[in-house]
């Protein structure tokens, strides 16, 4: 019985230090990336910050909200890319040719302009 309480501590231990090998090397691959941070702005409204706009990296899935105070953070491979910013309400604007460089951080700041509304809607009827 003791043999087997030896045999099971040793091969655990084994097992979970090979296990945190596999992380590590997971994490360090990811270190090859880069950063793009931003900030976005409301540009008719004192630039206060726009919560929950939607900015896309344009052609992959690659998508994300900004948050309460207006910023938003990509981690990507290195390479230039370019961004869609959008809200409901707002022009939406595209920002061509960001590039990212491994282990630094590109940051952008971007203000949106409201989207102009008629002042008034005249309704006829015909009879």
């Amino acid at each position: 019985m003791k043999y087997f309480v030896l045999l099971f501590t040793i091969f655990s231990t084994v097992f979970t230090y090979s296990q945190s090998l596999k992380v590590d090397s997971f994490f360090s691959e990811n270190k090859q990336n880069g950063t793009i941070k931003g900030l976005v702005l409301d540009e008719d409204n004192n630039n206060e910050p726009l919560v929950f706009a939607e900015i896309i990296v344009k052609n992959s899935e690659t998508k994300t909200e900004s948050a309460m105070d207006g910023t938003f953070k990509f981690d990507l491979k290195p390479g230039i890319y370019n961004l869609e910013v959008r809200f409901i309400g707002y022009k939406t604007i595209e920002i061509d040719n960001v590039k990212v460089i491994s282990n630094t951080t590109t940051n952008i700041k971007q203000s949106l302009p409201a989207l102009k509304v008629a002042s008034s809607i005249s309704i006829a009827s015909l009879q």
